[in-house]
């Protein structure tokens, strides 16, 4: 295996040596949802329950791709992601607004492979990971009472029972893209890899201190963008 793993390397390497390298600046915007999933799973009795959550929104890449020959690259950048989720509750004497807005920086790194259909349109897929730092996630009430009117905002990170996330995370997965000219469309989807959950809910805490119980909380992100290349 690690002979095998030596003669790859050396075979990209002599192919990207051999080549002309060619770099490009790129900016990408688009559609996100970002799919929660929170729950918790009893291993002693193969229990499990768990939610989904979806979030929208958007994001903005600046990116920059090194093409090591036609159909081969390796792309990576900066981009920001905003997505956010608001319920409304609502009866004769009270009215309620729930809402969690998310704003987060990610640096995705993807190997491309691809083809040239013509001379003006290409056609191309990628994999690979991408990491997310959160900058801010806040859970925000507000509620109307007979008049009178309480908000509250919970910070998701420091939240301890029911609230509670890690503002770090690792996503992997794939994609698929075509080029016509300078103008670009990408549509990818990301599984998260690390369990974010920092939380303890309070009216389960006697099974969650268990060794046989745990929770979990894992994100998803599906992506569509337009993007050109200078």
């Amino acid at each position: 295996m690690a002979t095998q793993l030596k003669k790859l390397f050396v075979m990209i390497l002599a192919i990207a040596l051999s080549t002309n390298l060619m770099a490009q600046f790129n900016l990408n915007f688009g559609y996100l949802r970002n799919l929660k999933h929170e729950g918790y799973t009893m291993n002693e009795d193969r229990v499990s329950s768990f939610d989904k959550v979806a979030m929208n929104g958007f994001l903005l890449n600046a990116g920059y791709t090194l093409h090591f020959a036609d159909f081969m690259g390796i792309n990576a950048g900066l981009e920001y992601q905003f997505h956010r989720i608001s319920n409304k509750l609502q009866d004769e004497d009270s009215r309620t607004t729930a809402s969690i807005n998310t704003h987060t920086l990610a640096i995705p790194i993807r190997y491309e492979v691809g083809f040239n259909a013509s001379p003006d349109l290409r056609f191309f897929t990628f994999v690979g990971p991408k990491i997310l730092i959160d900058l801010s996630s806040k859970y925000k009430t507000k509620s109307v009472v007979a008049g009178r009117t309480s908000e509250q905002i919970i910070d998701i990170y420091k939240g301890g029972y029911d609230y509670g996330q890690s503002r770090f995370n690792i996503m992997f997965g794939p994609g698929f893209g075509a080029a016509f000219r300078s103008f670009t469309l990408k549509v990818g989807y990301d599984w998260g890899v690390l369990n974010r959950n920092r939380a303890r809910n309070s009216s389960q805490e006697s099974i969650f201190d268990d060794d046989f119980a745990k929770m979990k909380k894992t994100d998803n992100q599906f992506y569509l963008t337009v993007g050109y290349e200078f």
